[in-house]
């Protein structure tokens, strides 16, 4: 599968706009979503003028507008998920949807919560049975992947389709990152709490970039 096009729902958010930089300037088209085609439009306006001339074409829309792309990315709190998702489960049916969504609890220790017992992987595919999803993109730093500087980490990736992992290893690779596939959706949850750990990490050495580097591994 070939794809052209990106669609970023929650896309005005630190970790939307650090995918869409780094997407659009490997010559991606990038559609970002919002709830209003408005917010969406003076923040892709605001994001290209400091971009300059770039291969991608970026572009904003309400989030039905951002499921029309080839490859549709959730960036929105998990709280959102039924609100935001739900409604777009015909739009994104036999779609792939990378699911970068963590259930973060914040307090002095940082924990995540289960959503009805489930994973937020594992819950979002009781939401969109029909699309091809993938975990993947959770244990990155939102200021790194914002930032400019190289990104030179693992990401974990759990999905039970075999296409919608290899373009999801293929957008990961391309702006850095070294993809790692786990096999059984009962890791997605532990994944998910590698991003507590590592959040924490950050909150006690002041401007760390806490991420996961796997060395010597044979993909």
């Amino acid at each position: 599968m070939k794809i052209k096009s990106i669609g970023i729902i929650g896309g005005t958010g630190q970790l939307g706009r650090g995918f869409a930089k780094r997407w659009a300037q490997c010559g991606f088209d990038i559609i970002i979503g919002s709830r209003s085609t408005e917010k969406a439009t003076l923040f892709v306006n605001n994001l290209k003028e400091g971009l300059g001339n770039i291969p991608g074409e970026i572009t904003g829309g309400d989030n039905a507008f951002a499921c029309k792309a080839d490859v549709v990315v959730i960036t929105i709190p998990v709280e959102s998920i039924d609100s935001l998702i739900a409604p777009q489960r015909e739009l994104l049916m036999d779609k792939i949807v990378l699911d970068t969504m963590v259930n973060l609890k914040f307090g002095k220790f940082i924990k995540t919560n289960l959503i009805d017992g489930m994973s937020t992987y594992e819950y979002l595919q009781t939401v969109l049975p029909e699309s091809k999803i993938v975990s993947c993109f959770k244990t990155i730093s939102a200021d790194l992947l914002d930032g400019d500087e190289p990104i030179d980490q693992a990401d974990f990736q759990i999905s039970k389709y075999d296409e919608a992992i290899e373009i999801s290893n293929k957008l990961s690779s391309l702006i850095g990152f070294s993809p790692v596939r786990v096999n059984g959706r009962t890791h997605a949850h532990t994944i998910e709490r590698m991003v507590a750990l590592a959040i924490q990490l950050n909150k006690t050495y002041s401007g760390s970039h806490v991420g996961y580097l796997l060395k010597n591994l044979q993909l």
